[in-house]
């Protein structure tokens, strides 16, 4: 938060001193909009535990990113191999089943809280990276990303 506001500071004082620079008052809105946003996620995130279908969401996400394995191969293959953890990260390691899609999408529906939350742990992330499996996502990033502004502007 501390670098917004002294990003802030900077950007007023370069407002004084060009004022007929369009730029500095630009990003002194964009920045100041971005500082609420990192409030207000940082609030989420000090009361995550109260959000309705937390846990579904982590339990999800932790089963499609590969922390909890689905088969007795994966538990029997250990950790990754140095080659792999070279590579750049995999969000998606297992297809969204459509039953797990339509639960994710009912929960994240018309809760602005729970998708900062769910984003903020690369749900999103993991959605668009679950689109090599399948497509049973896709609608539910499309409504997601329509209907949130910064998740709009961040795609």
């Amino acid at each position: 938060m501390n670098d917004f506001t002294e990003a802030i500071k900077d950007l007023a004082q370069a407002k004084l001193l060009c004022p007929d620079q369009d730029d500095c008052q630009r990003l002194h809105d964009q920045y100041k909009v971005d500082k609420e946003l990192a409030q207000r996620i940082a609030t989420v995130m000090e009361n995550a535990e109260s959000l309705a279908g937390k846990e579904y969401i982590d339990f999800l996400l932790n089963a499609l990113q590969g922390k909890i394995p689905q088969a007795l191969s994966e538990v029997a293959a250990g950790k990754p191999t140095i080659a792999d953890a070279k590579k750049a990260p995999r969000y998606c390691q297992h297809a969204v089943k459509p039953e797990e899609a339509k639960k994710l999408g009912e929960i994240l529906k018309g809760q602005a809280d729970l998708v900062l939350y769910f984003n903020v742990h690369d749900g999103m992330r993991t959605l668009v990276q679950s689109l090599e499996y399948n497509s049973e996502c896709l609608d539910l990033l499309m409504e997601l990303i329509i209907d949130n502004e910064q998740l709009t502007d961040d795609f």
